[in-house]
């Protein structure tokens, strides 16, 4: 009898390892993990915009018309080695025009989510470390309305370098708007490994991934977090810090409804995309991310998480897209 709630506890923990990373599905992960145990903290201000024009509708509409805007600001106030600490907020909104919709259509005019944050992470020695984020927001079509449209979540970790080239993290979630069990506390893990030929894989259930610097101008990054979430994507150098990329993705966004009936109904905008662009220094400190190409299979509905059934369903012919993003970095 112990032997099989043992049995059970792991394979829950395995299921549910990382989901808590993910409030709303995204690959900002991906980069959490690469830089767990030396973050990234400069100031950092980021604005992109995008508009894609009307494309056909099945259902509810004539055309539809998306507006994206997105900002992220990242400030630490405390860089040492020892210990570093960070406040951040991220924005992300889309608008949807519908052309001569139905008086009964459920798509909503537009989606935003809204994110503060606070990270640290401290040294304990050369191969042990222990930090925390946490975060409150919310995405909705009304953030902030009310407290079943905010998100909290509390995510406490521990990094161990086993080896020089092998790393492990160990975590814990706490998240109220979480997809699977909220406001249940779920363990998870990661494990990291490093080689000497630029080849850095990390793993756990149901998140893989893998860094592979091929050369000192390509490199490639594969992630995912399954079934619903994967990113291909290949980088090559003209001149560091000049390059072009190639890049294939799938993130579904997940947002919840002033108005929804079922509580663990969501509204869910998906698409697939591939695309192509460039990325250079305007200025000092300045960097500018061009890119575009098509996003395609795209859906918005209502459902309990994308692989559950649909209360509503609008398809959405398939679409080119341009893109351009501003980052300043001091």
């Amino acid at each position: 009898m112990q032997s099989t709630m043992k049995c059970k506890f792991i394979e829950n923990s395995l299921f549910f390892t990382l989901a808590f990373i993910f409030l709303s599905p995204n690959l900002g992960a991906q980069e959490w993990i690469q830089n767990i145990k030396n973050p990234k903290l400069p100031y950092i201000i980021q604005y992109s915009t995008q508009s894609l024009s009307s494309s056909e509708a099945e259902r509810f509409s004539d055309k539809i018309e998306m507006d994206r805007a997105s900002a992220k600001v990242v400030v630490p106030f405390s860089k040492s080695e020892e210990f570093k600490q960070s406040f951040s907020f991220d924005f992300n909104q889309t608008k949807i025009e519908q052309i001569n919709e139905s008086p009964t259509s459920p798509v909503p005019d537009k989606l935003t989510e809204e994110k503060f944050g606070y990270q640290f992470i401290s040294k304990i020695n050369d191969q042990k470390y222990y930090g925390m984020n946490t975060e409150i927001g919310s995405s909705s079509d009304e953030p902030f309305h009310n407290w079943s449209v905010t998100e909290v979540s509390l995510t406490p970790f521990y990094y161990y370098d086993k080896t020089p080239r092998s790393s492990w993290v160990f975590m814990l979630n706490y998240s109220n708007q979480r997809a699977i069990l909220p406001h249940i506390p779920l363990p998870g893990f990661i494990y990291i490994r490093n080689n000497q030929k630029g080849f850095t894989l990390f793993a756990g259930i149901p998140v893989f991934g893998f860094f592979y610097k091929i050369s000192d101008s390509l490199m490639m990054n594969y992630f995912t977090l399954l079934p619903w979430m994967h990113q291909f994507k290949v980088t090559y150098f003209v001149k560091y810090p000049i390059q072009i990329y190639a890049e294939f993705k799938m993130a579904p966004e997940l947002f919840k409804s002033i108005d929804y009936v079922d509580n663990e109904d969501r509204i869910i905008l998906r698409d697939q995309r591939a695309v192509l662009g460039t990325q250079f220094p305007v200025v000092d400190n300045l960097t500018l991310d061009i890119h575009g190409g098509v996003s395609f299979n795209r859906e918005i509905y209502q459902a309990e998480d994308p692989s559950k059934s649909k209360d509503w369903l609008e398809e959405i012919e398939d679409q080119t897209f341009f893109n351009a993003e501003l980052g300043i970095k001091f």
